[in-house]
């Protein structure tokens, strides 16, 4: 039988308490004691279902906390401040809960683990709404478990995962998620994979629809060239009749022409498709490289896009256009450059390394962003820094 799964309230001290939430926001149990340990608590938790996710009203979890969220798998909920008396009151009142807590521990932790609702409630419409859609119910439980626990899985995904077991992809996501590794960039790459999967069968759905239509032609041409044949009286007749049966063979040769392109097109989806699932197998061995054309306008408009992290490397099609405001405000994030054309002053901000410095392999280009090989790009990294430093030190002693 499958355990409910349960959104956890504690309270530790020298008498320690707990609520428990189902998805529904119900109250599945409250208890408080003084010999309610860390183990009994797990223990007596347990019985009850599955924990994901542990609040606290503390800002800074208490270490009681930590342990129990570190022991049952959970992600730990806490404010941003220390909640006061007044406002777990507010909690518990706007929940309709009044009723429930026979001491201020059990209010204490029913008041947190309301506090940890909140925060998911939104996603737990969400996901209602579109197992309703689709028809699957069923599984909210074991994808509300998916999604809430990491951060980020869009719920499509977590229900391909869950209903797709076999899927090559999804068994890679799912080892991914089991470790802790699974990052935004990969879960991206599979959803773009899977489009690119959708819009080939749309073309193949396409092709066929075009081949029926042309075999449909073909026959009311048939048709049309033996009644005519036979009601043929005169030349005028015979030149209708010819230029008709060219506008037919026009017709059929655009056809064939778009079925050639369609043909070309859908080889170019599937290749694109297997180097994303190339890319997925062996990402470890890939750095990704976000990608601008400029320093300038193209990065302002694709400032919250592009969502810049410490480290990230960016490859710029045009270094000659910046904003120095531009960048010192990614310069705290970004150390390192690929561009072909840097002007004087990104070399003082940032370590630049030329695309020509890369053969075919090293550096691959995939539209949005590019994919370089740690090795070799670490290698680069490596060169220009001990370069760096050496013309440095060369300055260092010209001055002195």
């Amino acid at each position: 039988m499958q355990k409910n799964i349960l959104i956890v309230g504690v309270d530790p001290g020298t008498t320690a308490a707990y609520a428990l939430l189902d998805l529904d926001e119900n109250v599945v149990k409250i208890s408080s004691s003084k010999e309610l340990n860390l183990s009994l608590m797990i223990s007596e938790i347990t019985d009850q279902g599955l924990s994901i996710l542990v609040g606290t009203d503390k800002k800074n979890a208490p270490s009681f906390v930590a342990a129990f969220a570190t022991k049952v798998g959970a992600k730990i909920v806490s404010p941003e401040e220390d909640l006061l008396v007044d406002e777990k009151k507010k909690i518990i009142h706007e929940r309709n809960k009044d009723s429930f807590g026979a001491n201020d521990h059990e209010r204490d932790a029913l008041a947190s683990a309301l506090f940890a609702y909140k925060k998911v409630r939104q996603l737990i419409v969400k996901i209602k709404y579109y197992l309703s859609e689709i028809k699957k119910d069923y599984l909210f439980e074991e994808v509300c478990k998916l999604v809430i626990l990491q951060d980020g899985l869009p719920i499509k995904v977590a229900v391909d995962i869950i209903l797709k077991p076999n899927d090559e992809d999804l068994i890679l996501i799912k080892k991914e998620i089991e470790t802790n590794k699974l990052s935004q960039n990969e879960i991206k790459l599979y959803e773009r994979k899977k489009l690119f999967e959708t819009e080939n069968q749309q073309l193949r759905d396409y092709v066929k629809k075009l081949q029926r239509e042309n075999q449909e032609q073909k026959k009311e041409f048939n048709y049309m060239l033996s009644k005519i044949k036979q009601q043929l009286i005169d030349k005028k007749q015979e030149m209708q009749l010819q230029q008709k049966e060219n506008s037919i063979i026009h017709k059929e040769n655009l056809l064939k022409q778009k079925d050639e392109a369609i043909n070309k097109l859908m080889k170019e989806k599937a290749e694109e498709s297997q180097r994303l699932l190339s890319f997925i197998k062996t990402a470890n061995n890939y750095t990704i490289v976000k990608k601008l054309r400029d320093l300038n306008r193209d990065y302002e408009l694709k400032r919250s896009q592009l969502a810049l992290q410490e480290k990230d490397i960016l490859f710029v099609e045009d270094g000659s256009i910046y904003s120095e405001s531009n960048y010192k405000e990614i310069n705290n994030k970004v150390k390192i450059i690929i561009t072909r054309n840097p002007n004087k002053l990104m070399k003082e901000f940032f370590l630049v390394i030329s695309p020509d410095e890369f053969d075919r392999l090293s550096l691959q280009d995939l539209g949005e962003f590019m994919l370089a090989e740690k090795e070799s790009l670490d290698k680069k990294i490596n060169k220009k820094e001990l370069l760096m430093k050496v013309i440095g030190e060369y300055k260092q002693l010209r001055k002195g």
